[in-house]
């Protein structure tokens, strides 16, 4: 998808035209709440910076993301002196829900934001290339626990300080933000729970709940200043709108029963794929050792099928594990590459020994089909939402929370000072 607010040619040292500029990182605290080492922010709490410089009030014209990160320092909470490890993402697996406006108009709403990181995650073949600068700065140890924080008494533990990217999916839409040209810009980060911020580590005494407090936590963002001329030609070689694929998460339940058409709640213009992941009923909130809550299970599905405007996808019945895991591969354009933090189906057991992170899914890409009927790829579910119809492989599922991640092609345009978006 293009990225036209600043053309990815602009990036690369023999393309970029030879233009005049400063940078400058701006440390920017929290507007609601500045946490610190007497004041800390506890999990399930929100994190606002509701007005961002940009505009008048900007220090250059653009935001830089790729440059731009979160500073955050988290040490554990508990009643007595025991270990905390992050979940499997590290610093990343600590938010829920990523909100971003445009005075008041809803630019990006992610729930269930560390969900699909985790799924993602497990799907990107090149995060192992990253290994060692990720468990560094985000906090990750391994590839399916984070860093372990220990407390030494009472509430005092090892303090980790992490930077992590920019989150959220608007920052990820492009690389340069055109600050000049937004009135207004909020954003709201909110905390997962105490309990799915960390997994019980196997010296923690089962039951005994753990949480994090941030002490510390700054946008460094950097800000790229060029001269008006310089601006005025790069808004009118690339103007203020682009596209980029972007994903909503949705959540529903999975009862015990032998069969089960499930609707998926999403109405778009372009709609890419299709995923859906079960989470373990226990799992969210749990309190056994090393229960990840971004663990996913095999809820003991034989067969499935997606419908999408009364057509099926695949013509024929999705069977078994194998199959899936290779449907899931071509979702992702992978169909053979080597992935080895990806298994069809996983032995993960809460019993302080195996992490449970059994990293099953299902999943379905739309463009594979070579359908579309919009100006954007993938297929419209506006007049229909799509649907999935499961078969156990058992007498009956395991009761599970579901999760369905919905990729999609999205339009950001700046008018008037304001971001809107269009799907």
């Amino acid at each position: 998808m293009s990225q036209v607010v600043m053309s990815d040619a602009y990036q690369l040292n023999e393309s970029r035209p030879h233009l005049p500029e400063k940078r400058h990182v701006v440390v920017i605290e929290p507007t609601s709440t500045n946490p610190s080492r007497t004041n800390p922010v506890q999990g399930g709490s929100k994190i606002q910076f509701l007005n961002l410089p940009t505009g008048a009030s900007a220090v250059g014209s653009y935001i830089s993301v790729k440059e731009s990160y979160i500073k955050m320092t988290v040490r554990a909470r508990t009643a007595t002196a025991k270990d905390a490890t992050l979940n499997k993402l590290g610093a990343l697996g600590l938010f829920d829900h990523v909100k971003v406006l445009s005075s008041s108009y809803v630019v990006e709403d992610s729930q269930h934001h560390s969900r699909l990181a985790s799924l993602l995650r497990d799907v990107d073949e090149n995060d192992r290339n990253r290994a060692g600068v990720k468990e560094t700065l985000e906090g990750t140890s391994g590839d399916d626990e984070g860093a372990t924080l220990s407390a030494t008494s009472g509430d005092v533990s090892a303090e980790k300080t992490m930077c992590i990217p920019l989150v959220g999916q608007w920052w990820n839409s492009h690389q340069m933000t055109p600050c000049h040209a937004i009135t207004d810009l909020a954003y709201e980060l909110t905390l997962n729970s105490d309990l799915n911020c960390v997994n019980q580590s196997s010296n923690t005494a089962k039951g005994i709940p753990v949480g994090i407090d941030i002490v510390d936590f700054k946008l460094h963002l950097c800000y790229v200043e060029v001269s008006p001329e310089s601006k005025n030609m790069l808004t009118n070689r690339t103007g203020l709108s682009w596209s980029a694929p972007t994903w909503e998460t949705i959540r529903d339940n999975l009862s015990a029963v032998a069969q089960e058409t499930l609707k998926i709640p999403s109405a778009k213009s372009s709609t890419k794929s299709l995923i859906v992941e079960f989470q373990n009923a226990g799992a969210n909130n749990a309190t056994g050792e090393k229960q990840d809550f971004h663990a996913r299970v095999n809820p003991k599905v034989g067969s499935y099928q997606f419908n999408v405007n009364g057509e099926l996808y695949p013509r024929q019945e999705i069977e078994g594990n194998e199959e899936s895991l290779m449907q899931g591969m071509r979702t992702f354009h992978n169909d053979h590459g080597y992935n080895n933090k990806l298994t069809p189906f996983g032995t993960g057991a809460a019993d302080g020994k195996t992490v449970a992170n059994d990293k099953y899914f299902i999943a379905m890409s739309l463009e594979s089909h070579n359908k579309s009927n919009s100006s954007y790829s993938g297929r419209s579910t506006l007049a229909q939402n799509p649907m999935v119809t499961i078969k156990s492989s058992a007498a009956a599922f395991e009761a599970s929370n579901v999760f369905y991640h919905v990729q999609y092609d999205q339009k950001y345009s700046i008018e008037n000072g304001i971001v809107r978006i269009s799907y």
